[in-house]
């Protein structure tokens, strides 16, 4: 089992996450906030299979943290909430940018974020270039959780079979 290295400053969130995260990964570290140093400390003592970085910490130099995550091909995921600065549409591309990389906007669906998680723990970066739409496409197809589900071809969102009209802003 692969360990998982989570950054957030938000202690109820990183525990509820860390005792999910567990019944999967090895060794959960949470930490308030991270640096380049204090990555590359973690990384070469631990070898974590996961990354997982709160946007609404303030990281100082943050894209070299992204950067140091492709040079040790460490997967990573970002979330945080729509209206951060952090999370502009810009550089929610930029965060998606790389195979090894996934970004939630708060609020998600756990049992989506999970899946991902899952994902970037159980291989190696070939692996997971053939399943790297899988976990969003799976989970836009259907939320098992909530029986909904969503047709992005159709644009249609059905609730246990029952279509939902929605107006464009709200699909």
């Amino acid at each position: 089992m692969k360990d998982v290295l989570l950054i957030s400053a938000d202690a109820l969130f990183s525990a509820m996450l860390a005792g999910e995260l567990r019944s999967f990964a090895g060794t959960v570290a949470v930490r308030p906030s991270l640096t380049v140093q204090q990555l590359d400390d973690f990384c070469e003592t631990v070898h974590p299979g996961l990354l997982i970085l709160d946007l609404d910490v303030e990281y100082s130099q943050f894209e070299r943290i992204l950067g140091r995550t492709v040079e040790q091909k460490l997967p990573v995921i970002v979330f945080g909430y729509p209206e951060s600065e952090a999370m502009t549409a810009e550089k929610q591309r930029f965060y998606d940018s790389d195979i090894n990389r996934y970004v939630f906007v708060r609020p998600f669906l756990m049992n989506q974020f999970l899946y991902c998680a899952k994902e970037l723990l159980r291989g190696d970066e070939t692996e997971r270039e053939t399943v790297r739409e899988t976990p969003a496409m799976k989970m836009k197809q259907h939320c098992p959780a909530d029986d909904i589900h969503i047709s992005e071809d159709a644009h249609i969102v059905r609730y246990k079979n029952d279509p939902i009209v929605l107006t464009r802003t709200e699909y």
